[in-house]
């Protein structure tokens, strides 16, 4: 076997950065796709809450702060009925209604938690009411619903 030296002759220097280049291109273009393309989704397609919501909910706001992949939360407030409001839950699925008796007053402390920065909208909703909550918990992902004065408060977090 004969060892060819130097190898590749025919191919210069530049060719062979231009080949390491558009390579690194791709790897990057690749890398900030995972990570940029979750974060528009999310915040362009629909969340599982408003889709949630029945057609005859009006006065609908929507804040969502944080990464796809990481810590997020997301508040929405809308104007519905008090059936609706139900109908919501049950649309939204996975929501069990607080019982003092089985979740205690620890629960309310969360349930009762505030948005930091919130905006104007959101803002009222804030005070404490001790019943008409429907919650989910697993791990460090909680939501919580409320309703209060003919609005629906959402609230989702991952801390």
């Amino acid at each position: 076997m004969q060892i060819k030296w130097p190898p590749d002759m025919n191919i210069t220097f530049g060719q062979k950065m231009m080949k390491t280049n558009r390579r690194n291109l791709i790897i990057l273009s690749c890398v900030l796709g995972l990570l940029i393309i979750p974060n528009l989704l999310v915040r362009v397609i629909p969340s599982k809450a408003r889709r949630a919501l029945p057609e005859s909910a009006t006065d609908i706001h929507e804040k969502y702060n944080g990464c796809a992949c990481y810590d997020f939360s997301r508040i929405l407030k809308a104007k519905l009925s008090k059936e609706d409001y139900l109908k919501f839950v049950g649309n939204y699925g996975g929501l069990t209604k607080y019982k003092k008796e089985v979740h205690g007053d620890d629960i309310l402390a969360k349930i009762n938690c505030g948005y930091g920065q919130a905006p104007d909208w959101w803002s009222e909703n804030n005070r404490q009411v001790d019943e008409g909550y429907f919650l989910s918990e697993s791990g460090d992902y909680f939501v919580r619903v409320k309703y209060i004065d003919g609005y629906l408060c959402f609230f989702e977090s991952r801390i």
